[in-house]
């Protein structure tokens, strides 16, 4: 019949859907994964810092993890450059063991609506000669 839907028995959707992560898969919720969580989501949305000290936010923070303090305005930003630091570090340290040469390009530039934007491109060549 012409608009029949077929399920393969095989496939159990909602035993997928319901078991695809246990408890043991997820992480243990630590003050620095609320960090780094709530730090993407302020990159993420283009938010300002501030936002982290919003009161419905820390609500919805202290819901779901009450074992965790959530973290303030301050606290996400030194989070942000200590990540920034260790990465620049770890950057640094791969760029030193390259044998060839690195050429980086930077732009910085400004919508009309005030939006920031920074490009960064950086290529790498070796060369084989004799």
């Amino acid at each position: 019949m012409a608009g029949e839907v077929t399920v393969d028995p095989a496939v159990d959707l909602f035993e997928d859907f319901f078991n695809s992560v246990t408890p043991r898969d997820r992480p243990v919720t630590t003050r620095d994964r609320i960090k780094e969580k709530v730090l993407r989501i302020i990159i993420s949305g283009n938010l300002s810092f501030s936002f982290a000290e919003n009161a419905d936010f820390i609500d919805l923070l202290k819901d779901a993890y009450p074992d965790c303090t959530p973290p303030n305005r301050k606290a996400v930003v030194d989070y942000l450059k200590a990540k920034a630091t260790l990465t620049r570090h770890e950057l640094q340290g791969e760029l030193a063991q390259l044998d060839s040469k690195v050429s980086t390009a930077l732009d910085i530039w400004t919508t009309r609506t005030g939006y920031a934007f920074l490009g960064m491109s950086s290529h790498g060549c070796r060369f084989w000669f004799s």
